[in-house]
């Protein structure tokens, strides 16, 4: 778990996500900034890309975590294993104890979600 969510019991993790909707985040998580990075294999992702979607997939699914939730610390765990540096922090209006919070949904979440946003873009 990352340290802001260790010592909360499995219960009490909805409500505290819950807690951190509401608190506005704004963070950033780059390759290396302005630093060359290598690109990998040709036709494969990059290094990046690729420990970005394996930490994705694995949905952060330690012992304990819920596994419809990722974190910015869930993602950046994964980043140290590259050989380049990842650049992370906090940009503009970023509220204090704010957290990036990643939630799966389900496919028919997300296919509801989908037709409510054409319903209001066809408004």
């Amino acid at each position: 778990l990352p340290a802001s969510y260790r010592g909360v019991a499995g219960d009490e993790i909805e409500k505290v996500i819950k807690n951190k909707r509401e608190i506005q985040t704004r963070v950033y998580l780059t390759s290396g900034g302005k630093e060359y990075v290598p690109d990998g294999s040709p036709g494969a992702n990059s290094p990046f890309s690729a420990k970005l979607i394996q930490a994705l997939e694995d949905r952060a699914a330690q012992e304990g975590r819920p596994k419809d939730y990722i974190t910015l610390e869930d993602i950046i765990s994964y980043m140290h294993a590259l050989d380049t540096k990842v650049k992370y922090g906090t940009f503009g209006v970023h509220k204090q104890n704010g957290d990036f919070i990643f939630e799966y949904r389900a496919d028919d979440e997300l296919e509801d979600l989908q037709i409510q946003i054409g319903n209001v873009a066809s408004d």
